[in-house]
């Protein structure tokens, strides 16, 4: 790994840590809002899509 790489990863890892010892909560909220990676909506969206191609794989004429 070059050194720039490793030192920009160094800073990154502080300034994550730090941001997370701030404000935990609103701080992990936020970004993961942001990049659309919250968990329980990603797992929420993943179920219901997975249903409806069950569903609609089952019960074609109620789809159309």
């Amino acid at each position: 790994m070059p050194l720039v790489e490793t030192v920009l990863t160094a800073i990154v890892q502080k300034a994550f840590n730090y941001a997370l010892d701030q404000g935990q909560n609103k701080v992990v909220g936020w970004a993961q809002d942001k990049l659309g990676l919250e968990p329980k909506q990603q797992a929420f969206k993943r179920a219901l899509s997975k249903a409806y191609k069950k569903f609609e794989k089952e019960y074609p004429q109620w789809v159309a």
